[in-house]
């Protein structure tokens, strides 16, 4: 977990993305963000070239932005895994 306090940056700054990919190891291609917050998760995110998930809630999809996967619940998630690119684990896999 990455407290924007503790590190002195928050979302949507790329920052805030880049350095929680850091402290996983990971490249923006390799990860999902998941949240509510369109600005703050699925904007911010998708500027630094990460694959997101929308939660919406009930919410009205903000604008149309292609990849972007919406689901009402997170519940829903545990469907999905298989529609993200795969280069981090087939990486990590060799």
């Amino acid at each position: 977990m990455v407290v924007s306090g503790e590190v002195g940056v928050g979302k949507p700054n790329p920052a805030a993305f880049h350095e929680v990919l850091r402290r996983l190891g990971a490249e923006p291609n390799e990860a999902v963000m998941v949240g509510d917050s369109w600005e703050r998760d699925v904007l911010g995110a998708r500027r630094i070239g990460m694959s997101t998930v929308w939660v919406a809630g009930g919410r009205t999809l903000p604008a149309s932005l292609p990849g972007v996967t919406v689901v009402e619940r997170v519940a829903e998630l545990t469907g999905l895994a298989g529609q993200f690119p795969t280069a981090g684990r087939e990486r990590r896999n060799r």
